[in-house]
């Protein structure tokens, strides 16, 4: 009687341990599908937010390509939206070098304009004049003030065929237009971009410039290329010769055609309004150097 008692009670431990240990893997089961689902939400949801700022940052400009226009308070105010929700980005990942220029920098100037002393004023004797030397017979010959105006205007201008195109990297370039550079030639590391929203590189300098303001070519040269883009508008390539060649953008009123000569400052065209890319920055003139196909920084070559 005692020993059935006694099975019985062990059979009844027995069973109560199984029933407590079925309950625990069932209750870590749970816990362990709780904590998976939990962590796939947060993934899910953090993904969508990335997506959602993404998407907020870049400017579209596939409605512009319409003909719509992005309007100087619209793309602030996407600038500064972005900005606000997406916070600043820190130096430390932007990786800056003080040698570039944010943009809005008004540090670096451009040198004013020379006087073109020593060019000829290109006045033509007057028959009365001509009368007076023929008469003195001592004085200069027609030819003579002929050729000294023309050698002057060679001088001032260095007017050059493809042919003899010859820039070496010795050479200085003049400035095109003055004003202050308003984004750096930068390569090594990105730059702002206010229109855009975006930090990139630049592979060019972006000089401000009033509308309507002369545009002279910063050497001498041949027209190789004149276009029009959606990016820097109506623009102008010079061939400087030994594989290096100028692009010139935010044109309008050009005076110069492909295949034309160009001699240094000769006026090429004016400043034209701002492109939908450049609407926040301003008018400007975009200049691009290039040697053998890569970009070099203009800033070495400026006087």
């Amino acid at each position: 009687m005692k020993l059935t008692e006694h099975v019985k009670g062990g059979m009844m431990m027995r069973n109560r341990r199984m029933s407590r240990m079925h309950k625990e893997r069932i209750a870590m089961i749970a816990s362990s599908l709780l904590i998976v689902t939990a962590c796939a939400l947060t993934g899910v949801y953090i993904n969508g937010k990335e997506k959602s700022r993404e998407k907020e940052q870049v400017v579209d400009f596939s409605t512009l390509e319409d003909g719509q226009e992005l309007s100087l308070a619209d793309a602030g105010e996407q600038a500064q939206s972005a900005a606000g929700e997406s916070g600043s980005i820190p130096d430390e990942d932007l990786d800056l070098d003080p040698a570039y220029q944010e943009t809005g920098s008004a540090s670096v100037v451009n040198p004013p304009a020379e006087d073109g002393s020593g060019q000829s004023d290109g006045q033509e004797l007057s028959p009365a004049s001509e009368e007076d030397t023929k008469e003195d017979g001592g004085g200069t010959s027609d030819a003579d003030d002929a050729d000294e105006q023309q050698n002057g205007q060679e001088d001032a201008q260095e007017t050059i065929s493809l042919q003899s195109a010859a820039f070496t990297e010795s050479d200085k370039l003049a400035w095109p237009v003055q004003g202050d550079v308003l984004m750096n030639y930068s390569m090594d590391h990105t730059i702002y971009f206010a229109t855009l929203s975006q930090y990139k590189y630049n592979p060019a300098l972006v000089i401000q410039g009033e509308v309507g303001s002369a545009v002279k070519a910063p050497a001498a040269g041949a027209v190789k290329e004149v276009g029009q883009n959606s990016e820097i508008g109506k623009y102008v390539v010079l061939d400087l010769g030994n594989g290096y060649e100028l692009t010139l953008g935010q044109l309008d009123h050009l005076t110069v055609k492909s295949g034309d000569a160009v001699g240094k400052e000769q006026t090429i065209g004016k400043v034209a309004e701002p492109s939908k890319y450049y609407s926040v920055e301003g008018s400007n003139l975009y200049m691009k150097l290039t040697k053998d196909g890569e970009s070099v920084n203009p800033m070495s070559f400026l006087s």
